[in-house]
């Protein structure tokens, strides 16, 4: 069992990292535990919780929360995809130029979360929020292909002039010889829209 997040700082006696390795370790354990055995795991929160409270900028957590939650043993649902949300956005509100933050939220907005979602408005508008995400991610350094994926989002979005601007941005980080193809390729969806 796990003290209050508040009190936690207490109780590692100033060993703040250690713990945080602590815990993310019984969190991974407990978690592929449950998995083996067909156990529910739901306490993957307090592992969280009690993880963020010691170090909010902990990049594994915002890699892995996404997986952990939506696909908690057994099964994960939308109050699990909703909670996973909240974790994500809190990362990029502690991590907010970390490109892998935000594509990670963006991926997990507009690929994973909709088949979690019974409102397929509320779907839609997840995917929207991702593809804006992930072409945020590409202004801060991801990888310039992602940004024909959330192109394509976009568009099918009815959302063609966001999609133009994260293109031109595209387009523009990827003038170096070396990526002439993603260039060309952006260059072409670029002249269709």
């Amino acid at each position: 069992s796990l003290p209050p997040p508040v009190q936690l700082h207490f109780a590692t006696l100033g060993w703040d990292s250690a713990a945080v390795d602590m815990l993310w370790a019984g969190l991974l354990v407990a978690y592929g535990t449950h998995w083996s055995e067909h156990r529910d795991f739901k306490d993957i929160p307090k592992y969280l919780d009690a993880i963020l409270e010691l170090e909010p900028t902990y990049a594994p957590v915002y890699r892995f929360v996404d997986t952990l939650l939506a696909y908690r043993p057994l099964q994960g649902t939308d109050e699990d995809v909703h909670l996973a949300r909240r974790y994500l956005e809190r990362g990029m509100r502690e991590r907010p130029n970390d490109e892998r933050v935000w594509m990670r939220y963006g991926q997990f907005l507009a690929f994973i979360a909709p088949s979690f979602l019974r409102d397929h408005a509320e779907a839609d508008a997840w995917r929207r929020d991702g593809a804006s995400a992930m072409g945020h991610a590409v202004e801060l350094g991801a990888d310039a292909d992602q940004a024909l994926s959330a192109a394509t989002l976009l568009t099918n979005a009815g959302a063609t002039q966001e999609a133009i601007r994260y293109l031109e941005h595209a387009y523009a980080f990827t003038e170096h010889p070396a990526m002439a193809e993603v260039h060309e390729t952006i260059g072409r969806r670029l002249a269709a829209l």
